[in-house]
């Protein structure tokens, strides 16, 4: 199995959150010497309610709009892991494309799992079964058990079943999203259709903010959980950002 590559993505926006000069931030962090970093954040193609649905959404506008948006009321995020497949996705496909993926997602779980049918009505966000639902109406109809194609070969001839149905899948994907990094992730027919990843992250807590950003006290951050490349890198992707900091004695 071939091993997934990641990204490091920094926020090179956040001075923005209090308003500051990119140079009057950073002289902020003069004294910071780690980040915290876990996996707190998770990207899903499972979405169970409107919050995980938007927090799907939130990682394209990470990449594409605004380097805040993954910001909470506990977290400041400064860099995020991502697999490349799933960075190729968000940061090249529109934000509407995004949305036919995560409901392309379930209607290919809903066709492949008859099983699951009912878990699937009763746990996913209503609004995207529903969209979902329309997809399994309008491409995947013949799929269906009721259907007469599925009726003469899914038993008898399963392999060209399955192989009809990939088919008519990479149509509906290109059709609906395009973008082909993550086709052979979401559309690999012996998995299980569902995208469930949790990305490291290195963050600043809601009290090393109010410490070392709002009340400008030092401290290095050196916890358990935090690492020191986290702040190296940031402040090396912030170079690479803004030419202007070359000469800037904090960052170097």
């Amino acid at each position: 199995m071939k091993t997934e590559e990641y990204i490091w993505v920094s926020n090179h926006q956040i001075n923005d959150v209090v308003k500051k000069d990119i140079k009057d931030f950073i002289e902020l962090t003069t004294h910071v010497e780690a980040l915290r970093t876990r996996e707190i954040l998770r990207f899903t193609t499972y979405p169970t309610s409107k919050s995980e649905y938007n927090n799907n959404l939130r990682f394209w506008d990470y990449l594409n709009k605004n380097r805040n948006s993954l910001n909470d009321n506990e977290y400041f995020i400064f860099n995020v892991r991502f697999p490349k497949s799933l960075y190729n996705l968000l940061r090249f496909s529109k934000k509407t494309k995004i949305k036919n993926y995560l409901e392309l997602s379930i209607a290919l779980k809903y066709i492949i799992e008859p099983e699951k049918r009912k878990n699937l009505r009763t746990q996913v966000y209503e609004p995207i079964f529903d969209k979902a639902m329309n997809i399994v109406d309008k491409y995947f109809y013949d799929y269906l058990p009721s259907s007469l194609f599925c009726q003469k070969n899914i038993d008898s001839n399963p392999g060209f079943y399955f192989t009809q149905l990939k088919k008519q899948a990479e149509k509906v994907y290109n059709e609906l999203i395009g973008n082909s990094s993550m086709f052979n992730t979401l559309f690999c027919l012996d998995g299980n259709f569902i995208i469930d990843i949790k990305l490291e992250t290195a963050y600043m807590s809601s009290k090393d903010w109010e410490t070392v950003i709002l009340k400008n006290e030092k401290d290095s951050l050196d916890r358990i959980e935090s690492k020191k490349e986290m702040i190296e890198m940031w402040r090396f992707d912030l170079l690479n950002e803004f030419a202007e900091l070359n000469n800037c004695d904090e960052i170097i």
